[in-house]
């Protein structure tokens, strides 16, 4: 199985998000595609935006051990968009 970061990227790669997306857009996709939680739940959308931050390579400082997979820039003066690097 593999972990939602992951499963994002996979998306990206099959076309089903864009290249470039909000929080808002993977939570839509997941809703989209039934992807939850182990448990059966959906994920929060308070945990997706996390999961984007701490795998951003803006958030150098974390002590999270996520893997520093996407770049991200602010659009509209306050919505943060996200890109796989690697």
């Amino acid at each position: 199985m593999h972990s939602l970061i992951i499963k994002i990227k996979i998306a990206v790669e099959k076309g089903q998000l864009n290249r470039v997306f909000t929080t808002r857009d993977v939570i839509d996709w997941m809703r989209g595609y039934c992807i939850t939680k182990p448990d059966g739940f959906e994920y929060s959308p308070i945990s997706v935006n996390s999961l984007l931050s701490k795998s951003s390579v803006h958030n150098l400082g974390s002590s999270s051990t996520n893997s520093k997979m996407l770049d991200s820039y602010i659009i509209d003066g306050r919505k943060r968009v996200y890109f796989f690097i690697r």
